[in-house]
């Protein structure tokens, strides 16, 4: 499946050769045009568009390109739909030498990114502050020392989506093996 001007449609690979001079090609699937272009010489390959379908079925491809048309015979098969979630990952250095001042700092980014989203949260969607937080370590962490005040105020922000967490408690990929790991961060979203 693919995206073209907001609408799905289901690609189709076409080859052709063209032994001529340049000249315009026209192709259609099932009698309606899909593509249109102009053809050089040589070998082509290119995907064409046609409306999904939800069941297999033979469709029509029919081009024709410098007064020739040629037609085939192809058979659909229904392409899967997949929402696709795309996981930006960043390198979390966390030292088995903890220092007071890390463990200070780690709890500080927590409040600095809920203090920008507050600060920009009338901005549209599209616009405003998000805190993706490296790893659960530091979320774990601020949970554990601070006061309950402050727990629900991380709570809230990440209710309202303004503090985003990451599937990895210290930088281990085994948290991006299963979606399930992710169900309860889901959860929390605002439509």
């Amino acid at each position: 499946m693919a995206n073209k001007g907001g609408k799905l449609v289901q690609p189709i690979q076409l080859t052709i050769t063209h032994t001529g001079a340049d000249a315009p090609l026209v192709v259609r699937a099932d009698h309606r045009e899909v593509e249109r272009r102009s053809l050089s010489l040589g070998t082509h390959t290119f995907n064409i568009y046609v409306d999904p379908v939800e069941t297999a079925r033979k469709m029509v491809i029919n081009y024709e390109i410098a007064g020739k048309s040629e037609s085939a015979e192809v058979r659909v098969e229904p392409a899967r739909k997949l929402l696709i979630f795309i996981l930006p990952h960043s390198h979390h250095d966390l030292d088995i030498r903890i220092s007071r001042a890390m463990l200070k700092k780690s709890k500080w980014q927590i409040f600095q990114g809920i203090e920008l989203a507050r600060k920009h949260g009338q901005l549209p969607a599209r616009c405003a502050i998000r805190w993706n937080l490296e790893v659960l370590w530091g979320a774990d962490l601020f949970m554990r020392t601070k006061t309950e005040p402050e727990r629900q105020e991380l709570i809230s922000a990440l209710k309202k989506g303004w503090i985003g967490l990451n599937g990895m408690y210290a930088n281990e990929l085994t948290g991006l093996c299963r979606l399930k790991n992710f169900s309860n961060y889901f959860a929390t979203q605002p439509n």
